[in-house]
């Protein structure tokens, strides 16, 4: 079956049947007045300072997704967490990701895990030059 003429993020797609979709969950995480960022071993993010993100799966709460995530790629707990915003984004009119944001007041010290070869705290204000263009607002934003 497929949907036509559907407008999303500004967009239109005339068949969404050949699109592929990801859900991801993503975590601007914070401990003393200092964001958890990580370059991953992955995706293009080798370069890039970024904040701890994963595809959800198969059936999986977006919530739950966030908590896994910063256990797995940076063995840290979760004290306190709250969804900050739902993005939806096409690329190329062949791909549709739907990005749930999170901001979490995180414990412990982090060490990398799952696809990471590096994780560390920073201070808010001094985010290093190489943070990922799509991260830097959303931590300038809601870190504080």
């Amino acid at each position: 079956m497929s949907i036509s003429k559907k407008w999303l993020h500004g967009s239109q797609v005339d068949d969404m049947s050949s699109m592929s979709m990801h859900a991801i969950s993503a975590v601007v995480a914070v401990r003393d007045g200092q964001v958890l960022l990580q370059k991953g071993a992955y995706r293009g993010l080798e370069k890039w300072w970024s904040v701890p993100e994963d595809n959800l799966k198969f059936g999986e709460d977006p919530e739950e997704c966030a908590r896994r995530v910063l256990r797995e790629q940076a063995h840290v707990e979760v004290k306190n967490l709250r969804l900050l915003y739902v993005q939806s984004s096409i690329y190329k009119d062949v791909h549709w990701d739907l990005w749930f944001m999170y901001a979490a007041e995180v414990k412990g010290e982090p060490s990398p895990g799952k696809g990471n070869w590096e994780v560390k705290y920073f201070a808010i204000g001094k985010l290093p030059e190489d943070v990922h263009p799509q991260d830097r607002p959303d931590i300038e934003k809601f870190a504080k």
